[in-house]
């Protein structure tokens, strides 16, 4: 009987000596592994806040609206901290009444708020003033500096108003002195208004 027992002991003990070896490596497989860092949304690019039909106002130093921002959609990533703008529409009042209104398919707000990146079919339109007509300007990326109303870009651009067309490739416009600024290709062409109180034939 003792010599059967031995017998399976001695013929299981290979099996045994395996199944035992094997754990020991798992082991220290897991022991010498580096951890998987885990990642929370703080290093994800994923979204913290939603918000549909957004609107944001700032208020000028004598309480009356400065500029506006809105979208069909923003989204928050808190990773770097910025906001991205679907149908983003941005409208700034100056002291004198005009409104900028600048429109695009898609945007971007920086992570510190200074700056807003229209991206996709950007369309600015600037009011009349007393002595100048609408003017309009189409180009496909524009920075945006909402506090010092400026707006840049190194895209193609062309603007119009009443006589004028004119387009080109790089554009910084200042809003408040009201110049725009075209840096290369220049290409312009003006007709005169037709004046009033002409004869009839």
């Amino acid at each position: 009987m003792r010599t059967r027992v031995a017998a399976r002991i001695v013929a299981w003990f290979p099996v045994v000596l395996l199944a035992l070896l094997a754990a020991l490596s798992f082991w220290l497989e897991q022991i010498v592994k580096p951890g998987t860092p885990t990642r929370d949304s703080r290093t994800r690019h994923d979204p913290d806040l939603i918000l549909q039909s957004f609107d944001a106002v700032k208020l000028g130093h004598t309480g009356a609206p400065s500029y506006k921002l809105a979208a069909s959609e923003l989204l928050r990533y808190p990773d770097d901290q910025t906001a991205r703008l679907q149908d983003p529409k941005f409208e700034q009042i100056s002291d004198t009444g005009v409104v900028t209104t600048i429109a695009s398919k898609h945007g971007t707000v920086s992570g510190n708020g200074d700056n807003v990146y229209f991206v996709d079919d950007v369309k600015v339109v600037r009011s009349p003033d007393q002595d100048r007509s609408e003017l309009t300007m189409d180009t496909s990326y524009l920075q945006v500096t909402p506090e010092l109303g400026l707006a840049r870009t190194d895209q193609p651009v062309t603007i119009r108003d009443a006589n004028t067309s004119l387009s080109g490739v790089g554009l910084e416009l200042r809003n408040e002195e009201r110049i725009a600024v075209l840096y290369s290709r220049v290409k312009g062409r003006y007709v005169p208004p037709k004046k009033s109180g002409s004869p009839a034939r």
